[in-house]
């Protein structure tokens, strides 16, 4: 197997990354309805004290944009409070957008219809816009130290052709976006999709395998 041998740097110097996916028990993936600061900052406390300096955060999809084109007021303005706790503790976090797969189970947005994650033109748009609007929102906050673009997608969206995930190059605009917004920060994408999208893979700094994969092409 090929490893990435690239480091991850800050500041032009390599830095070590030791930390954990980061749901609080207020509510799991659902933490953002029931969102808790002093619970948060007592969790952060607990991670600090253990020696993990990063998080991976998630921005839950259908909280985050309960509507095409409509972002959600109050949960950004909770997921500022949550970076700030990060930087109170001095512990930076990774955000991730799309998140329609996690512990076990699908959360869909509502509004998704059905439609394909891969192919469908107006769907794939607005998960760019997503990414897009979350990155000109907290590119700026101290907290954020990376981008990751989804996670276990092949399980949400299912597995696809070659054929499907080259017409998903459309997607790049997620990745443009990114770094038109957020010249500081290194977008990062996981999944086995990550080895099919050409073009897609040079925007990321680092490609992370994830899910598992029943495709013997893989």
């Amino acid at each position: 197997m090929r490893r990435n041998a690239v480091r991850l740097t800050a500041g032009g110097r390599p830095v070590s990354w030791l930390g954990a996916n980061f749901w609080s028990r207020t509510g799991g993936p659902l933490m953002w309805r029931n969102y808790d600061p002093e619970v948060v900052r007592g969790e952060l406390r607990v991670l600090r004290e253990h020696g993990l300096s990063v998080t991976r955060s998630f921005f839950y999809w259908p909280d985050f944009m309960p509507a095409p084109d409509h972002i959600d007021a109050e949960m950004t303005a909770r997921f500022a409070s949550f970076l700030d706790l990060h930087a109170e503790a001095g512990m930076t976090t990774v955000p991730t957008f799309l998140v329609g797969h996690m512990s076990g189970e699908n959360w869909d947005p509502a509004w998704r219809g059905g439609r394909d994650l891969y192919s469908d033109v107006w769907m794939v748009a607005h998960q760019a816009w997503f990414a897009g609007q979350m990155v000109r929102r907290f590119a700026a906050h101290e907290a954020v130290c990376g981008w990751l673009v989804s996670n276990e997608m092949p399980i949400y969206g299912g597995e696809a052709s070659a054929e499907t995930v080259a017409a998903m190059r459309a997607r790049r605009a997620d990745m443009d976006i990114i770094e038109v917004a957020d010249q500081g920060h290194a977008p990062m994408l996981e999944g086995e999709l990550v080895r099919q999208i050409v073009g897609f893979v040079d925007k990321c700094e680092h490609a992370g395998q994830h899910a598992p994969t029943t495709n013997p092409s893989h």
